[in-house]
């Protein structure tokens, strides 16, 4: 149709219907119709080449001639042919070239039903061409390689994105693709691209008609970055998970840590408690009886009693007063020359009574290579020392503790370690591993025998840290302890 408009062009000498079947389209269609007719077949062909009709009317022996053009070429001066026979004429040996045939003489409603058909089947095979040339461009123009092979795997056809992906090489018509198919199933392969690279493609698969044969159409799409993204998250995933899963170890850790030092200070209260209670009764109790002494010796045994619970209780506090400076770090060191033979002397003389109740021998050697005077904090020393030698004579019964001082070798500055070794009862391997943790003490069920706040070697591992120093231990259950502190002495030795 042009413009709304039909056009026929007749071929035919005999062209009285021509008229008829005009009026009877233009009635059935509401549309203006042009009726062209021209008996002569060369000044019709050339009317054919200058302008486009809807439909040809001509006989068979026009059809027949070479020089009228083949519909199947895809002329384009016409769109439909009806064909006319003379009476006689077999349908099945009419021309291939028209699309109805009518024998002649002309019916003019009949033919007007033919031109009515022969125009809506030219629309329709219009609009499939022109839906099937949309579906190839969408098909060419897709991102996905797309490929149909027929049921015994020969490819039949490939997309743009295909041949990219396979290479020139890659795909053949009518051969057979080299990876099977099986329809209603999605796969990932694993290609080497044409050039060279290797990429992850998701293949989707499914039953189709083409060309009138069954066929399998493979839909490949290009996953390799999303796969690639994939991999970095589980991997991503997998780390965090192993830091979380360390954070949660080490919470965990925290947690037990709190929960111990919660149990350990509500032992030492416990034991602090105690600790303080049996000076304070001394105090108490013999302040009491002083009034009531009634000779001079009983007022002096009652005057010792209140001394000698004044000096523990006052020892008592100094240990936690020590404890809490050592915490925040408020303790200066004090550099000054001292005599280790007179420190010795001293500690030895202080700690012979109880040493004597604990019948404990108490003695001490100094390497003949440390000088006479050596310079560090005396104080704290003498109070590391000191811890050493009280533990040792606390926990020996019928032995004996000795002091020991050497020198050390160092490139920097001499290094000074004393020793303190005991025969007393020892430690087990777990009671070894939290000797120097505050409020704790070796075996918490020698308390009842030997008392303790749990103090006393944690302060001393401090008070070596600030000098610098090292501490440290060996023990054997049974066969008792040796304690040791190295620090460094400053380079004024004489």
């Amino acid at each position: 149709m042009t413009n709304g408009n039909l056009t026929i062009l007749v071929i035919d000498q005999n062209s009285e219907y021509a008229s008829e079947v005009q009026h009877s389209l233009e009635r059935r269609t509401h549309k203006n119709v042009e009726v062209v007719i021209e008996p002569d077949l060369n000044r019709a062909l050339r009317k054919m080449t200058d302008r486009g009709f809807d439909v040809v009317l001509a006989k068979r022996d026009t059809l027949d001639s070479s020089r009228f053009p083949s519909h199947g070429a895809g002329h384009d001066g016409f769109h439909s042919i009806v064909g006319m026979l003379e009476p006689g004429e077999l349908n099945g040996d009419s021309h291939a070239t028209s699309d109805f045939l009518i024998k002649l003489p002309v019916q003019p409603d009949v033919l007007t039903q033919l031109i009515l058909n022969a125009i809506e089947k030219y629309q329709l095979r219009a609009t499939l061409q022109s839906t099937e040339n949309d579906l190839r461009k969408v098909i060419e123009k897709n991102a996905d390689s797309i490929l149909v092979v027929d049921e015994a795997g020969a490819l039949l056809f490939w997309n743009v994105a295909a041949q990219r992906l396979f290479g020139n090489a890659g795909l053949t018509a009518g051969e057979v693709f080299g990876i099977p198919l099986i329809a209603g199933e999605t796969t990932e392969l694993d290609i080497v691209g044409s050039t060279g690279e290797r990429m992850v493609a998701e293949m989707r698969v499914v039953d189709i008609e083409w060309s009138g044969q069954r066929a399998c159409l493979a839909s490949l799409r290009d996953v390799t970055q999303r796969k690639l993204t994939e991999e970095l998250l589980e991997t991503k995933v997998r780390e965090r998970t192993i830091e979380l899963e360390a954070l949660n170890k080490e919470l965990r850790k925290m947690y037990e840590v709190a929960d111990n030092a919660a149990k350990v200070r509500s032992q030492f209260i416990a034991n602090f408690s105690h600790e303080v209670r049996t000076p304070l009764g001394g105090v108490v109790a013999a302040a009491e009886l002083l009034p009531m002494a009634d000779n001079l010796d009983e007022f002096h045994e009652l005057a010792n009693t209140v001394f000698d619970s004044s000096k523990n209780l006052l020892k008592l506090v100094e240990s936690i007063l020590d404890f809490s400076k050592l915490e925040s770090g408020s303790v200066p060191m004090v550099n000054s020359e001292f005599s280790l033979h007179e420190l010795f002397d001293s500690i030895t003389q202080s700690v012979a009574k109880i040493a004597d109740e604990n019948a404990v021998t108490v003695q001490y050697m100094i390497d003949p290579a440390i000088p006479n005077m050596v310079q560090t904090d005396a104080v704290k020393v003498r109070q590391v020392i000191l811890n050493f030698v009280h533990n040792g004579i606390k926990f020996t019964k019928d032995g004996s503790v000795e002091i020991s001082a050497t020198m050390e070798e160092d490139p920097v500055q001499p290094i000074l370690k004393i020793s303190v070794k005991d025969s007393g009862i020892g430690m087990s391997p777990a009671e070894c591993e939290t000797i120097f943790q505050p409020f704790v003490q070796g075996n918490r069920s020698i308390y009842g025998s030997y008392g303790g706040t749990g103090l006393g070697l944690s302060i001393c591992k401090q008070l070596v840290e600030a000098m610098k120093g090292t501490i440290g231990f060996c023990s054997e259950q049974g066969k008792g302890s040796t304690f040791w502190f190295a620090i460094p002495l400053s380079v004024t030795l004489r």
